[in-house]
């Protein structure tokens, strides 16, 4: 490590520090940020070797050099100072964080991070708003059984110039796609470091900024942003392809998915809750959709929705997992359904699909 000594406007930094400390550990070193004022440019990285995080700022650079400070402590204290210039200077090992008449000591770490990868050159344009909408509506339904690592992650790919987006946890899949012309790429992306992403590209306004360049190469998933690169270590194996296991119900219903949100939120206080934290409510397909709800402790609750509707009968699902695809769509929507619970429910708009499996009587 060298000294070094910089000035930087405390919104600048306050922004970077918020952005790479989203890739620091609990342990050291990997709980630092690496400061560096190297080749005239002021840049902060960090890592938890599972994702990687490196934003460059402006910066007054009085001299060059490189030191490691603590990630979140630093970040919580640039956080709460007053908007005016902050000066960071390293002497000794000992980094003293100033701004008018107040001053800090961090003992710089002696411990050593592992050198930032280079972004690879062959990166494809997406646009920003595609790549969070990817994201955000599939992540929810990603697994979390660690048995089954592949489906913990989000599978992204773009294709036949269309990007698609799939998350899974063996009991429903989200499936998003759009039109997206460029180069193919396909790869499976951790979701919590994926959902990492979205506040950063969400703090750039889609209008002033429309892209963002992708790269899936090797192990690795990388995102250039206007001031940020970020490697994700995406996730090996084959991602099954679950679209192909589903079928297209026959019978469907036309229902306002607010309604009937709100109808399942309600009757669910008072279902039972069941093994893993489930709450089944009963969907009646009548006249209308009569959403049910029953607890030998609590009571029992039924609400029904206008709809219509192509066929009669009932089947059971996890509430929790409804609200989750019903969050997503507004306004008047058709839900597909098999009574025969052969093929799953599906829900969705232009650009997103959602299947749930029913459950099973005997699963009460």
């Amino acid at each position: 490590m060298s000294e070094l000594h910089i000035t930087v406007e405390q919104h600048q930094l306050d922004q970077a520090l918020s952005t790479v400390t989203k890739a620091t550990a609990t342990s050291a070193p990997f709980n630092c940020v690496r400061l560096s004022s190297i080749d005239g440019k002021f840049k902060l990285w960090a890592t938890d070797l599972d994702i990687s995080i490196e934003a460059e700022c402006e910066a007054d650079i009085h001299e060059p050099g490189i030191t490691l400070l603590p990630g979140k402590e630093l970040s919580k204290l640039i956080a709460k100072a007053p908007p005016v210039p902050i000066g960071i200077k390293v002497e000794n090992n000992v980094a003293t964080v100033s701004w008018e008449g107040s001053e800090y000591r961090f003992n710089a770490s002696k411990g050593e991070l592992p050198e930032a990868p280079g972004i690879p050159d062959q990166l494809h344009t997406v646009y920003r708003h595609q790549l969070i909408a990817a994201i955000d509506r599939t992540a929810f339904a990603v697994s979390d059984d660690e048995s089954m690592p592949i489906i913990s992650g989000i599978y992204l790919m773009r294709k036949d110039d269309i990007l698609h987006a799939i998350g899974t946890d063996g009991y429903r899949i989200a499936h998003f796609h759009t039109e997206s012309e460029g180069r193919e790429f396909e790869g499976v992306i951790p979701t919590k470091k994926a959902k990492a992403t979205l506040s950063m590209m969400k703090s750039h306004a889609v209008g002033e900024y429309p892209h963002v360049w992708v790269s899936l190469l090797d192990d690795s998933f990388w995102l250039r942003d206007i001031d940020t690169d970020t490697r994700i270590v995406t996730l090996e194996g084959q991602y099954p392809d679950v679209l192909s296991m589903v079928g297209e119900p026959q019978d469907q219903a036309t229902v306002d998915a607010g309604e009937l949100r709100e109808a399942i939120e309600r009757v669910a206080v008072l279902g039972e809750e069941y093994k893993g934290g489930a709450k089944p409510v009963r969907l009646n397909f009548d006249y209308g959709i009569t959403v049910s709800s029953s607890s030998p402790e609590l009571g029992e609750a039924e609400e029904t929705v206008s709809a219509d509707l192509t066929s009669q009968g009932s089947l059971i699902f996890n509430s929790s997992y409804l609200l989750d695809g019903l969050k997503h769509l507004n306004g008047e929507v058709t839900i597909q359904y098999d009574l025969s619970r052969e093929d799953p429910m599906r829900m969705g708009d232009r650009n997103w699909d959602y299947c749930v499996l029913p459950m099973k009587e005997r699963d009460q």
